[in-house]
């Protein structure tokens, strides 16, 4: 299943000091008797924000484009594309293998 959780966070002025976000995704097993690391991420402020220039505070703004978050119909629907691509790349390959070995044969 896929949880969003949106968080608070303070974010200087001074865009110099933007911070950068270390997310850690754990996965609780045996009622938070073993908790083990599933995924990680980074995440640069300075990505999403353009110093607004002659400010004497070095301040910023937020840049215009927005990132989609998928939904889980959508992430699935792009594994199968994946996987489609995978599929269509191993079969040319194996075509490949074998016409090498035809003409090898001859």
């Amino acid at each position: 299943f896929l949880v969003i959780q949106k968080l608070p966070i303070k974010i200087p002025i001074d865009y110099e000091l933007a911070p950068v976000i270390n997310l850690i995704a754990r996965d609780n097993l045996f009622g938070g008797l073993v908790k083990r690391s599933i995924g990680s991420s980074i995440i640069d402020l300075h990505e999403f924000m353009i110093p607004i220039k002659g400010s004497e505070k070095n301040e910023w703004r937020i840049k215009d484009t927005r990132i989609e978050i998928l939904n889980e119909k959508q992430l699935k629907l792009e594994i199968d594309a994946e996987d489609r691509a995978e599929r269509r790349t191993y079969m040319a390959e194996a075509r490949m293998n074998l016409l090498s070995i035809k003409k090898a044969v001859e």
